[in-house]
């Protein structure tokens, strides 16, 4: 999603000819959105589980990809605005679904490796940035290995925080 939202800002900025300013007003707009919709997603689940909530955002974001593209196109922004939110509610509802068995993966890996700088995760955690910097490098030129690279560290902290903090 991080890195969708990134290359809408270059497509809108340099095929649609839109301005950064705008096109940067979007992306905050769907992070806000997204941020919201995890937030909904997380009380929602807690009702129905994660499975109905998983099954939507994928069918909602499966269902809007091509009227997305179509909205994206027209360059009207409000078009622009609604295909970004709708499609970061998509995701929104995903990532909550997904994020608790994603934890525990990452949970059980770091338990093979050994918590803490001593065990290698600090090393493992600068090469992944590494790699997330020059793959961005290849793909895109300009300034955008420095937003991957503070998107990836947050996603990190965000995701790895709660079980340094709480185990």
């Amino acid at each position: 999603g991080y890195i969708f939202l990134a290359y809408l800002l270059a497509y809108g900025t340099a095929v649609l000819k839109l301005s950064r300013g705008f096109m940067l007003g979007v992306v905050i707009v769907g992070s806000v959105v997204w941020l919201g919709s995890v937030i909904v997603a997380a009380r929602w689940s807690d009702r129905v589980g994660r499975r109905p909530v998983y099954l939507v955002g994928s069918v909602l974001l499966v269902v809007w990809a091509f009227p997305f593209f179509l909205l994206l196109d027209t360059a009207v922004p409000a078009l622009i605005v609604l295909s970004v939110v709708v499609l970061t509610i998509g995701l929104g509802l995903c990532i909550w679904a997904v994020s608790k068995p994603l934890r525990g993966a990452i949970a059980s890996a770091l338990d093979t490796l050994g918590w803490g700088p001593d065990k290698g995760f600090d090393q493992a955690m600068r090469g992944t940035l590494r790699l997330a910097c020059a793959v961005t490098a290849v793909v895109q030129n300009g300034r955008l290995d420095v937003y991957m690279a503070v998107t990836f560290a947050a996603a990190t902290a965000l995701v790895l925080g709660p079980m340094a903090v709480f185990g």
